[in-house]
């Protein structure tokens, strides 16, 4: 049902396919161990599992902030809720893991699924956090699917180097992160091109009035192009996502949408089941994306009114009798 009201939205132009969201939510399991009031509750020995809930496995929740702001973190037993969406915050796949599934695992899982359900074209952009910085699914994205990977870089998983800033950008001389300069392709292999800083940023140029700090040659000297800079990323789809570009940058805002998705989940108690059963646990995550499907099915299609196919407080507002008529009728099937 899912699949189906997406198609017909993807078919009115309500949902694109060209961009998609992934991300997951943690899902808390029915026990006494997630009980914050609870003295006794076990939230370090991940072998001892929940009497009522065998499947629940432990992991990180969130973190807050203690009185000399040091971050104090939280964990929880249950599960996780995964998720693909469109660039609109519409969910076109999901799953439901143990909390311990591996994230880039489940994610190519969804992926593959989305193909063969929607048949997205070439060279589509994933957008995801850092969570999902693990080569495998770049390799997976790019060479398999020929789509494009939008995710930062984990410091985690990147060695330090002094000659890169930390967001991975080459340093200069002056030690000044350099501007990326577009892509250069040759026959054997692709590379990325910087350029020294002070010759492409007029606001950082203003800060150093006299130019070079070092005084490299080629910055007064010759063609006064300035210093540059090339990293071969000819066989390493991590390393070839244009993390420096504008475009990036632009693109990878969109991450927001999925935040403002699960936001809405919450009102449906998707943070919480009631539930001991795994089977349950995933049918109950699946109609509580199936309900935010419905609302933009809904809005969109039988009330032409696609402004309001993420609010499913307000779509219903100033409806015409035809519309409430429609409604029921939906609401009566």
């Amino acid at each position: 049902m899912l699949y189906a009201m997406n198609k017909k939205l993807i078919d009115k132009n309500i949902i694109s396919l060209d961009i998609f969201i992934m991300d997951s939510k943690p899902i808390l399991a029915a026990t006494k161990e997630n009980n914050p009031k609870n003295p006794r509750r076990n939230t370090t020995n991940k072998n001892k599992k929940p009497k009522r809930n065998p499947i629940a496995t432990l992991g990180y929740f969130s973190y807050q902030l203690s009185k000399n702001n040091s971050k104090q973190f939280l964990f929880f037993w249950g599960f996780r809720t995964h998720v693909i969406i469109s660039k609109e915050g519409i969910p076109l796949v999901e799953k439901t893991m143990p909390n311990n599934a591996s994230e880039v695992q489940v994610a190519i899982s969804l992926i593959r699924e989305l193909k063969r359900i929607y048949r997205f074209k070439n060279k589509v952009i994933f957008i995801g956090d850092k969570g999902y910085d693990e080569k495998e699914l770049y390799n997976f994205i790019v060479n398999q699917m020929n789509a494009q990977a939008y995710i930062p870089l984990n410091k985690r998983n990147t060695k330090e180097d002094k000659r890169f800033s930390e967001k991975g950008i080459p340093l200069c001389q002056a030690n000044l992160e350099m501007a990326f300069n577009g892509m250069v392709k040759e026959k054997k292999r692709t590379r990325k091109k910087f350029r020294c800083p002070l010759k492409v940023n007029k606001k950082l140029k203003d800060k150093f009035p006299q130019g070079c700090p070092v005084n490299n040659p080629k910055f007064f000297e010759g063609k006064k192009y300035g210093c540059t800079r090339y990293l071969d990323v000819t066989n390493d789809p991590r390393a070839k996502v244009p993390r420096e570009s504008e475009h990036f940058k632009q693109t990878y805002k969109l991450r927001t949408e999925i935040e403002r998705y699960f936001s809405r989940l919450g009102d449906r108690e998707a943070e919480q089941t009631t539930h001991y059963q795994f089977t349950a646990i995933k049918n109950q995550m699946t109609i509580v994306h199936l309900s935010l499907v419905l609302v933009a099915y809904v809005a969109a299609i039988f009330l032409d009114n696609p402004q309001k196919i993420r609010s499913f407080y307000t779509f219903t507002l100033n409806l015409s009798e035809n519309e409430i008529d429609k409604l029921k009728k939906i609401l009566a099937a």
